[in-house]
């Protein structure tokens, strides 16, 4: 079996090239910048020549990307998205335009439009595939192509994000509190995962005879933890990854989630952590907000 494994994150994307031939040593695997990170180098370019932009294309992760858009802006230049990319930097379209950023129905430009034409992808396996073709590696014969992203998904109107992610969290580990429930095959993503739609999408357009699964980065890398050979068989587990953007920790008891915290890595430091996970072991919580520390804890 071949898969294709890309987590992409805030500041990285990671890929693994597993093929089950081989020693998972001798793998093919990379660090590349993620898209965020490339878009946001060209807005910052366009914003140096003081072009005005126009948008097409996929959902990404917004981060660096959203944050140079709106420095643009901010800059007095037009920033012209697609409907579809504008997800990227909310969830809430009425909230992009509050930025500044205006919107059109359809593909094409704008004809008043005169600037930069910028087309957004996430997932773009033609560029890997033109750079693994140089080291006689092929993505034809892929079986699997896996995907994680970080989706907080639409929340409702008058609900942050935050709290939306996490009751979400919540309710699909109701019945099966298992990590894995959070991977999905495409056919079985959550309509308000837009950016997870959106990557199996592209997935599938370039590699079309594979199967497609997507998960979110931070329970994927839960899960990760948990397949490491040095804790496999201890029980509970603490498991924490320590991201870019988020922060998640859980409890694991028999491979059932007990107990799962989430925050903002940059609002952290040593102390904040162990006095979030103490109060994410103690407490017998249903749903809490930590309001002042920006934390999301759910127990199950």
């Amino acid at each position: 079996m071949k898969i294709l494994a890309l987590d992409i994150g805030a500041g990285t994307e990671d890929v693994l090239l597993y093929d089950d031939r081989r020693n998972l040593e001798n793998c093919v695997k990379m660090v590349l910048p993620s898209p965020s990170q490339i878009f946001a180098a060209k807005v910052r370019e366009a914003t140096r020549l003081c072009k005005d932009l126009f948008i097409s294309g996929d959902i990404i992760g917004g981060g660096a990307f959203a944050f140079a858009l709106r420095g643009h802006v901010e800059k007095g230049l037009r920033v012209v998205m697609t409907e579809n990319a504008a997800y990227t930097i909310r969830n809430d379209l009425d909230g992009v335009r509050e930025i500044g950023i205006e919107i059109v129905a359809g593909e094409n430009e704008p004809k008043d439009f005169d600037g930069i034409t910028l087309r957004i992808e996430e997932v773009n396996l033609r560029n890997l595939e033109g750079f693994l073709t140089e080291f006689n590696e092929t993505l034809l014969d892929v079986d699997v192509v896996a995907v994680a992203v970080q989706d907080h998904g639409v929340s409702p109107k008058g609900m942050s994000n935050r709290r939306f992610r996490i009751q979400n969290v919540k309710e699909l580990l109701k019945d099966s509190p298992k990590p894995e429930t959070l991977a999905f095959k495409e056919e079985e993503i959550p309509s308000y995962f837009l950016r997870m739609r959106s990557a199996a999408l592209a997935s599938r357009r370039q590699v079309p005879r594979a199967k497609v699964l997507l998960m979110d980065t931070s329970p994927a890398a839960i899960l990760g933890c948990l397949k490491d050979s040095i804790i496999e068989k201890a029980n509970p587990v603490l498991a924490i990854n320590v991201g870019n953007g988020h922060t998640m920790a859980a409890i694991v008891s028999d491979g059932n989630i007990l107990s799962v915290m989430e925050h903002h890595t940059r609002l952290l430091n040593p102390q904040k952590i162990e006095r979030l996970l103490v109060t994410s072991r103690m407490e017998n919580l249903v749903m809490k907000k930590c309001s002042k520390m920006g934390a999301m804890v759910c127990s199950f």
